[in-house]
């Protein structure tokens, strides 16, 4: 059987209207994931400061170390565009405020982070991937 330009179309057409269904389904979740892997795809720091950010906040359980971590890859990182402006706001008040109360900013920072990754990585704790392996 031989392929005609008009088999070809007809492919292309029904790829195009495919990926028209999952645009209009996708969750809200699923579009901020996307757009970040677009925003990291732009940019290659994007993704270096992600991952070492990921690295550093899972690392420890000591709060203090985390906080001096984080002040650091803001240092090192300046001005990510991966961050909503309502992140970068509560960037800004972790490091003017935030820092000096670890016990109390981590905790919430590794929430928010969880939250807001868990599209993208499984957590590790051993019930919970036991649990997400389980589902799979």
């Amino acid at each position: 059987m031989q392929l005609t330009s008009s088999d070809f179309d007809k492919a292309k057409e029904l790829a195009k209207s495919w990926q028209q269904e999952i645009h209009h389904r996708r969750q809200t979740q699923e579009k901020k994931f996307h757009q970040m892997m677009q925003i990291m795809l732009k940019e290659p720091r994007n993704k270096l400061f992600l991952i070492e950010l990921l690295d550093q906040s899972f690392r420890t359980s000591t709060p203090s170390r985390v906080a001096d971590q984080l002040e650091y890859l803001f240092k090192k990182y300046p001005n990510r565009d991966l961050f909503s402006t309502f992140e970068r706001l509560l960037i800004t008040l972790f490091r003017r405020i935030g820092i000096y109360l670890p016990s109390i900013s981590i905790p919430m920072f590794i929430d928010y982070l969880r939250h807001d990754v868990k599209a993208l990585i499984i957590e590790g704790e051993e019930h919970l991937l036991t649990q997400h392996l389980q589902q799979r």
